[in-house]
């Protein structure tokens, strides 16, 4: 999965407006004005000291998680979700097993 400070920026978007939070609100959460958090909203570069005051601002935590367990954890926040179809092999591997 490509990381990319936009696709960051859309993420951090979405959680907040999950919040019913305004981007001014972050200026009493975490001390950043609407104009410096609208930036790292369009996908402007920061620093990850910076990302863990946002994260912690927006309530939120962050997981590193391998590549190749993503279909997997994707299935856990998704259920409904159809698995592709190696995930599906492997599943049924694992209940082989």
């Amino acid at each position: 999965m490509k990381q990319d400070p936009v696709l960051l920026g859309q993420q951090l978007r979405k959680i907040r407006l999950a919040r019913n939070l305004r981007q001014k609100d972050m200026l009493f959460r975490i001390g950043m004005s609407q104009q410096q958090y609208q930036s790292i909203e369009s996908g402007k570069d920061i620093r990850l000291s910076t990302l863990f005051r946002i994260l912690e601002g927006l309530d939120t935590s962050m997981v590193l998680v391998p590549n190749e367990k993503m279909d997997e954890i994707d299935q856990i926040l998704h259920p409904g979700k159809t698995m592709n179809a190696s995930t599906l092999l492997d599943t049924m591997k694992d209940l082989e097993d």
